[in-house]
């Protein structure tokens, strides 16, 4: 009997230099399907910038087939594994589904199933030509690795799929397929705008038709102008529009400031390279850099951005010959010198110049930040259009100028902040920025703003608040009077942490109000962040008392740091040595010290001197240790005010601390140290901790009995962990609002005590793909908000969450067990969200009409009606009705008053859509692509007047009187069969972006304009 080794490391394992990384990996058999269906899915996937693993095109040269397979399936975001009539009879089909199984348990990875003439339930059960297969694998392979792939078999059978069979086309499969991944990649690409893009439509057409998108050459293209004038702005709208048209896009932002950083430009080389490639590519050094963009993106059709250049240098790694890049490729570049852009050959007639905004611009800019609308009030109209003149039109300075106004109701203070502007010529704008700087109430609001500018960009909130608070600076109240000026800003990250964020224009302005503290002799300024001048104090032992904080991000460091090199600086509050060497005793660094940032790649165990009473913040992340403070907790050893501890990717760290070192710790960040497989007793006298993370640490199967005794804890993060079972005692933990079990594959079901969670308001369970069904006690969870059930495999829902009366989101994603919702789900009054894609389910219960708070449905199930009363949904913004078999619209529907999003594409029974249609009022999208059973639209359509959006590939025919919709900005004719256009369609021409036909062409398109 076989057994089977792919050579190569387990899911857990670190990606080695050189490891794949690809957006899907498909799993096949290439007899059946390499050269037909396979073969035209690779095509087109390719075709839409989606980076694809098949095996006859990327198996690395000299190397194991096994492991090369292995990686390539772990590096993969979504596997398709395409099962066609001999794939059973195929070992190395079931080892890859194997492998795929195994990371979509452990991993979340995306499994679209396709079953190619197969029937699915002989996928799920091994029958047919599946049981035939299996009986020859009987004689050849162990007992264990049989059983193994008839279970993998069947829990992807199981899975939501797409079947092709005799009556389907497989052109039209293959274009779902390829939207529903596109769908699962983009939704984190599209970049987040300004609050108020007033005035951006102009600029964006003006780049747009600079780029001259439909071109095949390479083109730079430059956007010129002065900080605070909007070309981040501006070049992110346009990324977002066009992103889509390219096979490979990238977006650099800040390169000045990144290019000051760590690796500087050999960083930014390899970031760009992997939002290119989708993988860590390794860089020796800047020339090796150069090197590899130019060979790996020659015939690469790329859009690359980058933000904010300001030498010669970085435009020579990152960009520097048009023949780095392949044909119908564009490289925008913005920079506030124009010296910059002649370096980049970019022609005058290839540069846009942002203007500033128009004084009724400037005035709907100002009125919006000053007092959240259009238009200030009648009896300030006439101060705010003074303040809107004299702030130059700059869209920085309205937005700094509005926030620092909008709550100041003396009109005394307003002439007084008007009188300085008239002073401070239109050139110098970080002079008028600063007038919101120095109106600032007090010493701390400073302070705070000043760290902010100089150390804390991207760090998230919960943390600096933390620190400040341990600084005596009171920071809760200070960050709203900062945010209200516009001088910084918190927003979630890809993650979702609450992180700080700052315009460079304002950053740059706080680091030279710090500069001119002391202009020549660094060691006597308040904070140091520039690498430089960091060596210069540390190296010469030039630090002195004058010193709050210092980060050096990259230690250039090759001699050992001791506590002597900072014995001067004894108000020293922020050091980040990254992964310096230290010798010394860590205990003697200066008392003020609160943050401490260092990576420890020296020891595998602390030293026993390292510990420091008045600490508040400790990331010791990416360290190599293997066991942290093996000492006794002593009264005189203890972190006294230690608050935050982030051991994260600590990989080989196999033993946590006793906690009882950290009397007063509030954050716990264990998350990947996959080494871990137990927490000490100890966690449970942590009586202040209100967060505790331990994010794919895969060894951890169980939690301590203590564990019930953290009266205070918030949030609790076990997702990617082996967790087994939750402790019955985990009621006890009275104060928790957030549990996160996401993919705990050995997760079998939850403790009836878990209704005692009186205060849970998030409840993740996706891809707990054990998991059958939930205890009737989860109806008790009074202040739960949202529960996340996707890809469980749940079979039906308890009639107690119809108690659930806070419940906003409900997530059954790609659930397929359950068939139907209980009845009683009509009472949750407060739920806005409910998703069903994915889901077996054909009909909707009555009573879901009495949601009376839905504002999102989406239904990408085999829905074959919708109930009569969906008119009754009056808060329904979202219906998303993709892939159903509905095969019409009841007329009620023109009762959903509140309606902005109607989604019907795929909707292969659809035959028309109802008359009444044109009652909606409120309408801004209409999707129908792909829908092939509507010809026409209904004269109705016209009167959609706030309708945007309008997507109707199969049509033969436009309804007349379309020149009312005056809101329309986009209309896709492509795939239609139209030849002829409504009379007063040319009314739309310069308003809409219309995608032409193969009938309407671009020259019909072009002779409408003329006319």
């Amino acid at each position: 009997m076989a057994a089977l080794d792919w050579g190569c490391s387990s899911s857990s394992s670190a990606f080695t230099t050189g490891s794949s990384s690809y957006d899907v990996f498909l799993n096949f058999r290439g007899k059946d399907t390499r050269n037909n269906f396979t073969g035209f899915l690779y095509k087109a996937l390719k075709d839409g910038g989606i980076n694809v693993f098949i095996d006859s095109q990327n198996l690395w040269t000299g190397e194991a087939v096994g492991p090369a397979l292995g990686r390539a399936i772990e590096g993969s975001k979504i596997s398709i594994p395409i099962f066609s009539k001999g794939y059973a009879h195929s070992k190395w089909c079931l080892r890859e589904l194997s492998h795929i199984v195994q990371c979509h348990r452990s991993k979340g990875q995306l499994v679209l199933p396709i079953f190619f003439h197969v029937d699915p339930s002989h996928v799920r059960n091994q029958t047919g030509r599946f049981k035939a297969a299996f009986q020859e694998h009987k004689k050849n392979f162990t007992h264990d690795i049989v059983k193994g792939w008839k279970d993998d078999l069947e829990v992807v059978g199981n899975l939501k799929g797409e079947v092709l069979d005799e009556t389907r086309d497989q052109a039209e499969l293959v274009e779902l397929v390829v939207k529903r991944v596109l769908g699962e990649l983009v939704n984190t690409t599209h970049l987040a705008l300004c609050k108020y893009p007033i005035g951006i439509n102009s600029p964006l057409n003006n780049v747009l038709s600079l780029l001259d998108i439909g071109s095949n050459d390479v083109q730079f293209v430059g956007i010129c102008g002065f900080g605070g004038i909007g070309k981040t702005t501006i070049v992110k709208a346009v990324y977002n529009d066009i992103f889509l048209n390219f096979n490979r896009h990238s977006f650099l932002s800040d390169v000045k400031e990144q290019a000051m950083q760590g690796m500087g430009l050999v960083s930014l080389q390899k970031q760009l390279l992997k939002d290119i490639f989708r993988m860590d590519i390794d860089i020796a050094n800047y020339h090796r850099g150069k090197k590899l963009i130019e060979e790996r993106l020659c015939k690469e059709k790329v859009l690359l951005v980058l933000d904010d250049v300001d030498n010669q240098e970085q435009i020579d790694a990152l960009a520097g010959e048009l023949n780095w890049f392949g044909q119908g490729s564009r490289i925008i570049i913005t920079t506030r010198d124009e010296h910059i852009l002649n370096v980049a050959k970019i022609s005058k007639d290839k540069t846009y110049w942002p203007q500033v905004l128009d004084h009724k611009e400037s005035l709907q800019l100002f009125s919006l930040h000053a007092f959240s609308m259009d238009q200030p009030p009648n009896d300030y109209i006439q101060l705010s259009y003074d303040v809107a003149c004299y702030s130059g039109g700059l869209p920085l300075t309205l937005e700094v100028l509005g926030s620092y106004l909008a709550d100041i109701t003396d009109k005394e203070l307003w002439e007084s902040t008007l009188q300085k502007l008239k002073k401070i010529p239109h050139e110098r704008v970080q002079r008028r920025l600063k007038i919101s700087y120095d109106n600032l109430e007090d010493h701390y609001q400073k302070a705070i703003f000043l760290d902010a500018a100089c150390f804390f960009i991207g760090w998230d909130k919960e943390t600096l608040i933390s620190i400040w608070e341990a600084c005596g600076y009171f920071p809760k109240s200070a960050i709203i009077r900062l945010i209200k000026r516009s001088l910084l800003k918190f927003e979630d990250n890809e993650y979702g942490c609450c992180c700080l964020r700052m315009h460079d224009q304002i950053r740059d302005m706080g680091r030279d109000i710090v500069k001119e503290e002391n202009l020549m002799e660094p060691g006597k300024r308040s904070r140091l962040w520039s690498h430089g001048e960091i060596l210069e104090v540390i190296k010469g032992y030039k630090g002195t008392d004058m010193i709050k904080g210092m980060i050096l991000r990259s230690s250039m460091l090759s001699d050992y740091l001791s506590s002597e090199h900072f014995v001067n600086m004894s108000n020293l509050r922020f050091l980040g040595i990254d992964s310096a060497k230290f010798n010394g005793d860590f205990s003697r660094l200066p008392s003020e010290l609160r943050s401490l940032i260092w990576e420890c790649k020296t020891c595998d165990v602390l030293p026993t001197n390292f510990f420091h009473k008045r600490l508040v913040y400790l990331n010791l992340s990416s360290s190599e240790i293997k066991q942290a403070w093996n000492i006794e907790p002593q009264n005189e050893n203890k972190f006294q005010e230690l608050k935050v501890l982030d051991l994260n990717d600590c990989r080989y760290l196999y033993m946590s601390p006793n906690f009882s070192l950290f009397p007063c710790l509030e954050r716990l960040d264990l998350g990947h140290c996959y080494s871990l497989d137990k927490l000490d007793e100890s966690i449970g006298q942590l009586s202040q901790l209100k967060s505790l993370v331990l994010e794919s640490c895969n060894k951890l199967k169980n939690l301590p009995e203590s564990i019930g005794d953290l009266k205070s804890l918030v949030k609790l993060d076990l997702s990617w962990t082996q967790m087994e079972e939750l402790p019955d005692n985990i009621s006890k933990l009275i104060s928790l609002k957030d549990l996160n079990l996401k993919s705990c594959n050995s997760l079998k079901k939850l403790p009836e005590s878990i209704g005692d969670l009186k205060y849970l308001v998030e409840l993740q369970l996706s891809n707990v793909s054990r998991l059958k069904q939930l205890p009737e006690s989860i109806g008790d969870l009074k202040s739960l908000v949202k529960l996340d059930l996707s890809q469980t495999q749940m079979e039906e829902l308890p009639n107690s969450i119809c108690r659930l009366s806070s419940l906003k989101e409900l997530i059954l994603k790609d659930c397929i067990s359950p068939n139907e919702l209980p009845k009683s789900i009509g009472d949750l009054k407060s739920l806005v969200k409910l998703e069903l894609s994915g889901t077996q389910m054909v009909e909707l219960p009555d009573s879901i009409c009495r949601l009376s708070s839905l504002k999102e449905l989406i239904l990408r199930t085999s829905l074959k009606k919708l109930p009569k009363s969906i008119g009754d949904l009056k808060s329904l913004v979202k219906l998303d009705l993709s892939c159903t078999q509905i095969i019409e619209l009841p007329d009620s529907i023109s009762r959903l008053s509140s309606l902005k999003e109607l989604i019907l594409e795929f909707c292969k029974s659809l035959k028309k859509l109802p008359e009444s249609i044109g009652d909606l009022k409120s309408l801004c999208e209409l999707k129908l692509t792909s829908v092939s059973g509507i010809k026409e639209l209904p004269k109705g359509v016209g009167l959609l007047e706030k309708l945007e959006v309008l997507d109707c590939c199969e049509l033969v025919k436009l309804p007349v009187s379309m020149g009312r919709m005056r809101c329309l900005h986009s209309v896709n004719l492509q795939r239609t069969n139209i030849t002829k256009l409504p009379d007063d369609f040319s009314m739309l021409w310069w308003e809409a972006s219309i995608a032409p036909s193969g009938s309407v062409t671009l020259e019909k398109l072009e002779a409408i304009k003329a006319s």
